[in-house]
């Protein structure tokens, strides 16, 4: 599944990029950078964050299935966020050392492994497409979902309780909504997933360039205001369970 993925993923691309991390900073060049000091990354720091935690709640989604104790979560969270933390330190580091050959490089980290070698290359391009082959899949499945909802196909809410002993437990009440004649949820689900899939294929020949320089700034403010409105989300509790706020 999704998460069995992420878990083998997302540790080969921590040890892969903090492995060409170091490379580069060993191999550093000495010619100096120089340039007015200015707070355009902090905009672009934020836009990049949220971005990415924007495309990472299916799989945290998925995680409160899988994981039920809210601690549990919690403490996951702080783990993936400081380790995620130190991986874009690395590549940080890497990629100033080495920025007078990186700069105009459309993939600076996998110019940078080309570099090191051709294994260390290799590895790193199909670490790095599996972490982003994971990507699509989990929004892929996030979009049609939603979209078979709007088709009239409600999903099973779920419902957050933490008890008095702590423990997060999971409550699932069965509701279908139909609007007149409805097709089965199966059905939707493969209509819709061939219209997405088609759609992208179809974006996609607009180039990775284009689409990082035209759409990355935009969905980044969008994804910040997303994340600004999920701070203040309330988790939906039971009667007998006390109200708990979202932590992402």
């Amino acid at each position: 599944g999704l998460i069995s993925a992420n878990l083998i993923v997302i540790p080969l691309m921590f040890v892969g990029a903090v492995v060409i991390s170091l490379y580069g900073v060993f191999t550093k060049s000495v010619v100096p950078v120089g340039g007015d000091f200015q707070l355009r990354w902090l905009a672009a720091a934020l836009q990049f964050s949220a971005y990415n935690l924007v495309l990472a709640i299916p799989v945290l989604i998925a995680l409160t299935k899988e994981y039920p104790k809210l601690q549990w979560l919690e403490h996951g969270g702080w783990l993936g966020s400081f380790a995620l933390g130190v991986m874009a330190g690395f590549m940080q580091w890497a990629l100033l050392s080495q920025l007078p050959f990186l700069s105009k490089s459309a993939l600076p980290m996998v110019e940078l492994a080309k570099r090191a070698g051709k294994i260390s290359y290799w590895f790193y391009a199909m670490i790095l497409w599996g972490e982003m082959f994971t990507t699509l899949l989990a929004n892929t499945y996030g979009v049609v979902q939603r979209l078979v909802v709007l088709s009239g196909m409600k999903p099973n809410p779920m419902y957050l309780n933490e008890d008095k002993t702590g423990k997060t437990q999971f409550k699932v009440q069965a509701q279908k909504r139909r609007r007149g004649f409805c097709m089965d949820r199966k059905w939707w689900y493969y209509i819709w997933l061939v219209i997405v899939t088609l759609t992208g294929m179809g974006i996609a020949q607009f180039g990775f360039i284009n689409l990082i320089a035209g759409c990355y700034p935009v969905f980044g403010y969008l994804c910040l205001v997303i994340m600004l409105v999920l701070l203040q989300k309330r988790v939906r509790a039971g009667p007998e369970a006390r109200s708990i706020k979202t932590k992402i």
